[in-house]
């Protein structure tokens, strides 16, 4: 099961060009292998490139944040050490594309990240259901939308007692875009779909750390 897909232009930029990087190294080494005739060190060497954009494909399946900032970790790296081999050859024109090609893959992968950290509004939603198995079935086949309005699942209870009585938790990009997810005519239509009886909806911000918290006054 995925959970929290990733989304978002600064996701998907950093991913594409991770891929794209990716390509581009792994054409070069089978450029290489051809060149060498098939040489087993070429043939070690495209083997491991190739899978370098087979890992950023599955990390894109999955829209995994982490996967994603990993491999743009590792192509930084890639493109740093071939720019190092540029240099030592005495063939700077070599070296200067994949210093660019790290530098771009390094700031998109901190601009991703950064997007990230700087989300700290949540809408905190409650469902009185039917059945619970229905409502989840529809509410999963919503995953989708709700990241690309900018809603993103972080946690899901039940009340004690009423397990039909949901409570779930979205960490939210903007609370104009959430609002606007709220009130779309097909969210109701989706509601009633999955029977809902009633609900309610919140939204919340994180508070600073509790020594950071002005004292109360008696």
């Amino acid at each position: 099961m995925r959970s929290n897909p990733a989304s978002g232009p600064a996701f998907w930029t950093c991913a594409a060009f991770t891929l794209f990087s990716a390509l581009v190294s792994a054409a070069f080494s089978l450029l290489s292998l051809h060149m060498a005739g098939g040489h087993e060190y070429a043939l070690y060497a495209a083997s491991r490139s190739v899978a370098l954009p087979l890992a950023v494909l599955y990390a894109l399946f999955l829209r995994s944040r982490q996967g994603v900032s990993a491999l743009a970790v590792t192509m930084t790296l890639v493109q740093l050490f071939d720019a190092v081999v540029g240099f030592e050859l005495h063939q700077p024109g070599r070296a200067y594309g994949p210093l660019v090609f790290a530098a771009v893959n390094l700031s998109l992968m901190l601009w991703m990240n950064r997007n990230t950290d700087r989300r700290s509004d949540y809408m905190l939603c409650r469902n009185r259901v039917q059945d619970l198995a229905a409502w989840h079935k529809v509410f999963r086949s919503h995953r989708a939308a709700q990241e690309d309005a900018g809603l993103h699942l972080r946690n899901m209870w039940a009340s004690l007692g009423e397990p039909n009585n949901i409570f779930f938790l979205f960490q939210i990009d903007s609370v104009k875009t959430a609002r606007q997810f709220i009130d779309d005519p097909r969210a109701a239509e989706a509601g009633k779909a999955s029977g809902v009886l009633d609900g309610e909806y919140h939204f919340l911000t994180a508070l600073p750390a509790i020594k950071d918290l002005p004292a109360s006054r008696p």
